[in-house]
This record gives structure tokens, sequence and C-alpha cells, in this order.
């Protein structure tokens, strides 16, 4: 089973791409960060025509999940679903069963600032991600996947230069903490599972300052996954291919093969 992340950074502004790397790469399930639009408007027509059912959690211009699958979905949960009233009322997370896989597609909060409200926010939901998500719902012994953008680069190996981004709102000690203590459910970075010495594999770039060009990027898209499908992953590629395109998303595709 082929398993991808990524945050297109608008799907309507980028279906073409999304169209032509669907294509190309033909993956079982996708996880989509930052859909930007509302359900009504969400491209599910055209997404059939090549063979993908969706799922999708959106909201007017921020924010939007969603789940595209080859194979039938099922079981599906939006947002924070039945863990009491503190509804989140932002589009950041939805989940399905695939075949025998529960798959998660999560987009983090970006934080603003270090020490602002949205930081305190961002601390706050990978709390409730973990604590009332991942420990009520599921068990690490089962098969899943936690996709997405975390806004999050857990060393720093995961950055172009530690110094010009130390403390910053995706290296503070307090958003890895926040991490680490989702993943300690039982989830493992399959990247970093299979490849644990390559340094300088970044996932986005900025547009505004020549990023991808150097090469001074960040890595903040995940595939994370429980010991079941750890032990039969194959490969994860980080696309940068994508990332090269025409009016390409900030963000690169994340692909894991499972056996």
């Amino acid at each position: 089973m082929k398993v991808a992340t990524w945050n297109v950074n608008s799907i309507r502004a980028r279906l073409n791409n999304l169209y032509a790397w669907l294509k190309t790469h033909q993956p079982d399930v996708v996880c989509i960060q930052e859909s930007k639009c509302v359900d009504q408007l969400f491209p599910w027509k055209e997404l059939r025509l090549l063979n993908y059912h969706s799922v999708y959690f959106g909201q007017p211009k921020y924010n939007g999940v969603a789940i595209l699958s080859k194979h039938p979905i099922s079981s599906v949960y939006k947002g924070f679903t039945n863990l009491g009233p503190h509804e989140d009322e932002q589009a950041r997370l939805i989940s399905a069963k695939v075949l025998d896989t529960r798959i998660i597609s999560a987009y983090v909060p970006n934080g603003h600032a270090v020490g602002s409200d949205k930081f305190a926010y961002k601390l706050k939901w990978l709390k409730r991600l973990r604590e009332e998500y991942l420990d009520t719902l599921h068990s690490p012994e089962e098969r899943l996947l936690l996709c997405g953008d975390f806004n999050v680069a857990p060393e720093d190996e995961d950055v172009w230069d530690s110094d010009v981004w130390h403390n910053s709102i995706i290296t503070h000690h307090s958003v890895r903490n926040a991490l680490t203590h989702v993943l300690d459910f039982g989830l493992q970075d399959t990247f970093r599972h299979l490849y644990p010495e390559r340094t300088q594999r970044y996932s986005w770039w900025d547009y505004s300052r020549s990023g991808f060009s150097s090469n001074k990027g960040v890595r903040i898209d995940f595939i994370f996954a429980t010991q079941p499908l750890i032990d039969s992953c194959q490969d994860v590629v980080i696309d940068t291919e994508e990332r090269a395109q025409t009016k390409p998303s900030d963000h690169a595709p994340i692909i894991a093969t499972f056996e």
C-alpha cells in the first residue's frame, strides 16, 4: 500500500498539480492539508474521475483536511469527534478506515509567534491530539498512520540552519516536547526509521526567500506509524520534484510504501 501526505496550500488552486501527480504516482491513499475550501466546493467529482473516493472537512479560506483513497472509506471522524463540549471549530483533523488501517490527516496549528495566544493554542491542540483523541479512540497495537503537516521540526537536523531557527515556532522546546508526547502514544517517524543518517531532507521551503533553489528548508511533514506498520514500511520518499513544478505548493508530498 502506498500512502502519501501533502499540504497542497489550496486544493482548488493546485487541482491541476494534484491531478497530474495522482496520475503519475498512483498512491492508494493521500492525506491532504490546507484544502482551504468549504465542503460544498471540494472537488470530489473531479477526483472520482481518477477513481479516488474522498472525505473532507473544510472551512472558508483557511485550514481544511481530506483523505483520498482508491479503496472504500469507512468510519470517518471529523475534528475532535465525541470528545466533549470543547470541539475545535477549526478544520484540522480527519480520520477514516481504509482496508485494515486507520488513516489520520492532521494539520497542526502554525503558532504565529512564541508566547502568543496562537502558540498556546498549538500546544493545547497537540495535547488534545494525544490525550483526548489517540488515547481515547485508538490503541498503539492497531494499524494506524498519523499523517500531515505538524509545523514542528523535531530535531536540529530537520532545519537548514539551527541558529536561524533557534527557539522558533517550529523548534521551540515546548512544541518539540508536545510532539514527543504525541509520538509516545506508540508512533514512529517512518522516514527517520528507514533513513536515520539522511540530513538536509526537507518538506517545506519558503516562497519568498529563494529557499527551494538553495535548499533552505525545514522538515515538518510526516507519516507516523504504529509498530505493526513500521515493521512493513519499505520506503519513504520526499517528492522534491513536485515542489519544482509550476505554481507548486510550498510543501512537497511525502510518500510511504508498506508491504
